[in-house]
């Protein structure tokens, strides 16, 4: 029996399909997060976490699955306690294995666009209000990616535009299309808007190969 273990989105062939049990693992919930933090802490004999770490700690790991969630927060953990931005760093090198995502590091803000206004105001509001995003995917040449849907021979195309419209359906996830020539800031407002609010607030970049499955 062959036991294998693939990263999300993963298709087997035809010849394979109907002869392989799958079985998808879901991502830990916030509560689970929260078991497992409690658990390393136990496990590595350190004084009992109080409720601001733990939601520190469960901020950092939300979206990783079980075993890379623990991994990176025992990895983390020292004498002096945990090393906040230290857990953030390992889930940036974690979602940097995916192919085709990255997460942008720059250090581009709305003061630095000119003009543009109302999708700069729109944005800003939409970082500021009751539900904000927890991460900003920021997808480039989204048309060039597009480009073929329904006529490439590959049918590869074709399942990328499903997943992201299913995955963006099923989850409610909110987006913008921006149109217009080169030079235009397209690029630019998306980038700033990962670093719209203060604290841990991300821009990810991807080729759209996947996008991940937390909110």
């Amino acid at each position: 029996m062959l036991a294998m273990l693939t990263a999300p989105g993963a298709t087997l062939p035809n010849e394979l399909a109907q002869d392989v049990l799958v079985l998808d693992e879901a991502l830990p919930s916030a509560e689970d997060l929260k078991g497992i933090a409690r658990s390393v802490f136990s496990d590595a004999k350190t004084d009992e976490p109080d409720a601001a770490v733990v939601e520190k700690a469960v901020d950092a790991l939300i979206g990783l699955a079980g075993f890379p969630a623990e991994q990176s927060l025992a990895m983390s953990l020292g004498r002096k306690g945990l090393d906040t931005e230290g857990l953030w760093e390992r889930k940036r090198q974690t979602i940097e294995q995916t192919p085709g995502l990255s997460v942008w590091r720059g250090g581009e803000t709305f003061d630095d666009i000119g003009g543009v206004e109302n999708v700069r105001r729109f944005l800003q509001a939409v970082l500021a209000g009751i539900d904000p995003p927890r991460v900003i995917v920021f997808m480039d040449e989204i048309e060039k990616a597009f480009a073929g849907t329904g006529t490439d021979l590959s049918g590869v195309k074709t399942e990328t535009t499903g997943t992201i419209l299913t995955y963006m359906q099923d989850r409610e996830a909110d987006g913008a299309v921006f149109l217009g020539p080169p030079s235009a800031a397209k690029s630019l407002v998306g980038k700033a808007t990962g670093n719209g609010r203060s604290g841990n607030h991300w821009a990810v970049t991807t080729r759209l190969r996947r996008i991940p499955t937390n909110k």
